[in-house]
């Protein structure tokens, strides 16, 4: 399950609603990267950017900016988007910092960096080796039923 932090939580539902009628994200989610964690902890409303380790293996770097796609209006009510596929892989072993990937965030960079919302993957990824790796389609979910619910797709 997603966690958003509470400074997402104050800003999500104004741009919901703009992206929902204007069929575009501006504001908060404008802006926003996906970065990988390495520390396996409870993810609460109350974490920050500096309580998760960012991981080190070779070729990581923060996602470029998100394409946010137009939302989706669920049966349920809620609204759904999805960013762009994410490809993280290691580009070589020199030198070797091999890393347990625990799950992501999605932070946004206009000034101070912000974490916005967090999941923990179903179980962690290892990646060592060249070529080891994974694809990450970034999901949101937000609605009456299940404010805080996602689930990351992982290829």
């Amino acid at each position: 399950m997603i966690v958003t932090t509470t400074y997402f939580n104050s800003q999500v539902l104004a741009n919901l609603i703009e992206s929902v009628t204007s069929g575009s994200f501006t504001g908060i989610l404008a802006s926003t990267k996906v970065m990988l964690f390495t520390n396996n902890l409870p993810l609460t409303p109350d974490i920050l950017l500096s309580n998760l380790t960012e991981a080190t293996f070779n070729g990581y770097a923060r996602s470029a900016t998100l394409t946010w796609g137009s939302t989706i209006n669920e049966v349920d009510g809620s609204v759904s988007f999805f960013a762009q596929a994410l490809t993280f892989r290691v580009n070589s072993t020199t030198p070797l910092v091999p890393n347990t990937i625990y799950g992501y965030g999605v932070v946004d960079e206009v000034s101070t960096p912000d974490l916005l919302f967090a999941e923990l993957f179903p179980l962690p990824i290892g990646v060592q080796n060249p070529g080891d790796g994974f694809i990450l389609v970034p999901k949101f979910n937000y609605g009456p039923s299940n404010p805080n619910s996602s689930a990351a797709v992982l290829r």
